[in-house]
């Protein structure tokens, strides 16, 4: 029993010193940190921002020379820019001279924002940038309610030295309709070296960054007064100090101070014009004794609590490290034990509760998703539904109007990966991906965005919008994010998304903002290469181009062997259809019509039936999920060399109607007879002319005219190239032979056809 307490009460010692050794070491720093003096800390600093100010101040002389020495230089150039010539013209040689002049001489003082040239009485002036009118300059580019062309007309006219006036905000037109303020310094120089009147527009944050302004003390302003003692600029507008100027005598040294009870004022005056430089700087606040002495009594009285408390708390703390043990498993007789056994049963229940932390995150994630599913539903909600959930539904709009996007993401595949889908993405990361990107792109204008994953690769995502304005701007930057995304964690997938209007901020609408999203999904314009879909500014139109004829000829030109010209075909149709905006769902049919048409002409003993299946499912995910139409235009292109390869020989064709018609369809411009075709299809004329007949009910005669007038009419109407043209791309060997044709198939001549055609 003595050695069990004599351990305890080494546990108890241990506590105590440790709990004493925590106080004694922040008196310790407390006082070393308070024996500092803070007065001469002030003092450094202060004696350093006045060789920074000083600094500042000759920068300030700097430029104000350079801009004098710009100002005589401008005077002296000899051009006569507003000299009136004989025909009552400016000479506008010299003004451009003048103009290029003028901007090689500022090009190197960027705190210039422009420079103006124009003579009394005149309104034409000349600038850097080039030549405008006053009104134009003052009124519309650089606004101002009281520097405005007809003050500077009128300013111009008095005669003066040299003028600075103060720092004033204009309203500068950077872009059409894009405005920005800016800060700026008229220095008007003097007219009487020349009839010229010279001003120059100096940007206050640029001027105040070539200077190192920012190298001054914090808490620290500068202001800038001219020689009469009118402010020119300030750096904090709050403080006036005309009163006590009054009262500043300058030493030789063209230095005075001044001292408030707050503030201490550095005067300097400058050598080179006389403008007086004031630095406000806060002083040491006065008093400072009975903070010293409350500071010492502070730190002795906290010393003494610190010694009793830790006598108090050596006497508690090891009762629950007695009971701690217990609960983590037993308890021992060696202290050294028993904190061992604390911090393993710690380490496993700090294991556990991140374990359950990330079950029941995982939980409340698929919860949110749940009842944003359901609330997408057709079917109307239940009272009782929509008031269990209500507090997610809040979480989901903390704005006043929401808009919804959906994204849909395609695993990214080249059309002879045919078929089988990549291995799929996790869904998670995606949807963290997502939303990292939506909230960029929403900035500060976004409320709070959330994505739902909403089945395989597809998410809904809610974005809250504050003011109505915001919407074009997200979208915007929306569009830039998703396209960017192919050099980051999307690069793997192609991106295609839809954006709906805004709705007020109530579950009711999200049903609304779903259909739409999906709408705009499926009427997308596959011509656009942005991969975001603004519903609103959606273009519906109906003019589908599906030329009947062409898509027969496509399947002609593959039967035929000619892949090169089928190609060229679905190029041609698909270019057409994106040139009319034409959406995704009104040219995936058309699409598909082509691919059928190709597929007929497949012999089924050269190809697999799973592999034709395998090959069809992943034309059909392409041509479904197309960003654009060039996809689908590759989908085609890898089916038709596919079908080709597999197509039936001619051999094997030999009497069937379906290949005869091709042939002829393919072939209509050449010089086709009986001969030929009994040749081709390994039999004679007179019974190819008599299984003909048969087959199509016509001659093989009349139905090679029928063709070649379907071609010929299509040509009339849609080209301006001459009948004997026509004739001889119809298969006619001269323009008399097609004109008889044409006339006794169609009653008219190709000319008369022409004519009633355009009318």
């Amino acid at each position: 029993m003595p050695r069990i307490r004599w351990k305890v009460n080494m546990g108890l010692l241990k506590i105590f010193l440790s709990l004493l050794l925590v106080a004694v070491v922040m008196f310790a720093s407390n006082y070393l940190v308070f024996e500092n003096s803070i007065s001469g800390i002030y003092r450094q600093v202060s004696e350093n921002n006045k060789l920074v100010v000083k600094h500042v101040i000759r920068s300030f002389d700097q430029a104000f020379k350079e801009m004098n020495d710009l100002i005589y230089s401008i005077h002296a150039l000899p051009y006569k820019s507003w000299e009136v010539m004989e025909d009552d013209r400016i000479n506008m040689n010299d003004v451009y001279l003048m103009q290029k002049n003028m901007t090689t001489l500022v090009s190197s003082m960027d705190y210039l924002e422009e420079v103006v040239l124009f003579e009394k009485g005149s309104a034409f002036a000349i600038t850097s940038q080039g030549t405008s009118s006053l009104e134009a300059l003052f009124n519309e580019q650089y606004r101002h309610d009281t520097y405005n062309a007809e003050y500077w007309k009128s300013f111009a006219e008095t005669n003066r030295t040299q003028k600075v006036f103060p720092a004033s905000v204009f309203k500068v037109r950077v872009a059409d309709r894009l405005v920005q303020s800016r800060n700026l310094i008229v220095l008007m120089g003097s007219n009487q070296i020349s009839t010229y009147n010279i001003m120059l527009l100096i940007d206050v944050d640029k001027l105040l960054k070539h200077v190192n302004q920012t190298a001054m003390m914090q808490g620290t302003s500068l202001m800038v007064m001219d020689a009469e003692r009118n402010r020119i600029l300030s750096t904090d507008p709050q403080w006036d100090l005309v009163e006590m100027l009054n009262e500043v005598y300058f030493n030789p040294g063209q230095e005075a101070t001044v001292k408030s009870r707050d503030y201490e004022y550095l005067f300097y005056k400058s050598d080179y014009n006389d403008f007086i430089y004031i630095d406000k700087m806060p002083v040491e606040l006065a008093g400072t004794a009975p903070v010293v002495a409350w500071n010492r009594m502070i730190m002795i009285i906290g010393i003494l609590a610190a010694v009793g408390l830790s006598i108090l708390l050596s006497h508690y703390l090891y009762r629950p490290i007695r009971d701690l043990v217990r609960l983590l498993g037993g308890k021992t007789a060696e202290p050294q034990a028993d904190y061992s056994r604390i911090r393993s049963g710690i380490e496993q229940m700090q294991l556990e509760n991140a374990s359950v932390k990330i079950q029941m995150e995982t939980v409340h994630s698929e919860i949110r998703r749940g009842v944003f599913l359901h609330a997408l539903d057709e079917f109307s909600h239940s009272l009782e539904f929509e008031n269990r959930m209500q507090h997610i539904f809040a979480d989901f709009f903390r704005t006043g109007q929401f808009m919804m996007a959906a994204i849909h993401l395609r695993p990214k595949e080249s059309p002879e990966a045919g078929s089988e889908p990549p291995a799929p993405l996790r869904a998670a990361s995606l949807e963290q991906t997502l939303l990292a990107g939506l909230r960029e792109a929403a900035g500060e204008a976004g409320g709070h965005c959330a994505v739902f994953h909403a089945g395989s690769l597809q998410f809904l995502a809610l974005i809250g919008l504050d003011r109505p304005s915001d919407r074009e701007p997200v979208i915007r930057r929306m569009g830039q994010m998703l396209k960017q995304a192919g050099s980051g964690p999307l690069k793997d997938v192609t991106v295609m998304a839809s954006v709906s209007r805004l709705y007020a901020s109530k579950i009711q609408y999200c049903q609304d903002a779903y259909r739409e999203v999906k709408r705009g999904l499926m009427y997308r314009d596959l011509s656009e290469a942005s991969p975001v879909t603004d519903t609103q500014a959606i273009r519906y139109t109906w003019k589908v181009y599906f030329p009947l004829h062409e898509i027969e000829k496509l399947s002609n030109h593959l039967a035929g062997g000619n892949v090169e010209a089928c190609l060229a075909m679905i190029r041609a149709i698909l270019a057409k259809n994106a040139e009319r905006h034409v959406h995704h769902h009104q040219l995936v049919p058309v699409a598909e019509c082509m691919y059928y048409h190709m597929q007929q002409y497949v012999e089924p003993g050269k190809v697999d039936r799973q592999e034709l299946i395998r090959m069809q499912d992943g034309f059909i995910r392409s041509v479904h999920h197309a960003v654009d139409y060039r996809e689908i235009e590759a989908a085609l292109e890898y089916a038709a060399r596919r079908f080709a390869e597999w197509r039936k020989p001619a051999g094997d064709t030999k009497l069937e109607a379906e290949f005869i018609a091709q042939y002829i369809n393919t072939h209509y411009k050449e010089n086709l007879h009986l001969d030929h075709m009994a040749e081709l299809l390994g039999t004679s004329p007179k019974y190819f002319s008599n299984y003909f007949k048969k087959a199509f009910g016509i001659n093989f005669v009349e139905y090679l005219n029928k063709v070649r007038m379907a071609h010929a009419k299509e040509w009339l109407k849609t080209t301006d190239w001459s009948v004997a043209e026509i004739g001889e791309k119809s298969g006619y060997l001269n323009s008399s032979t097609f004109t008889s044709t044409f006339k006794k198939y169609n009653g008219i001549s190709p000319s008369e056809y022409r004519r009633k055609s355009i009318s």
